[in-house]
């Protein structure tokens, strides 16, 4: 791509924390097995953020586990975002499941 930075998703929240906690230590003794270790130390200590979420359409105010920003329809393999009913962006509400 050159010097063109190109950006797929962010994440705020849960998943970050989830990757911070991933050390490359943990990943080389536990294998597959460190995701789930991770999650457990994650989800003792996490908390729900407080979002302000703003559009051109108005704002939008909600308490999250978590927040994804992507720039695609489908993210991290079967996720599948939702059209929002004006604009083109796409998110997951709470509790849907991605459909």
């Amino acid at each position: 791509m050159g010097e063109r930075v190109v950006l797929n998703s962010v994440a705020l929240g849960l998943s970050a924390e989830i990757a911070r906690t991933l050390t490359p230590d943990l990943k080389r003794r536990l294998g597959l097995l460190a995701w789930p270790v991770a999650d457990a130390k994650v989800l003792w200590r996490h908390r729900a953020l407080d979002l302000d979420v703003t559009r051109e359409t108005g704002q939008l105010r909600l308490r999250a586990r978590q927040l994804l920003v992507a720039n695609g329809r489908y993210v991290a393999g079967p996720l599948r975002g939702r059209r929002w009913p004006t604009g083109n962006s796409t998110c997951w509400p709470s509790g849907t499941g991605g459909s």
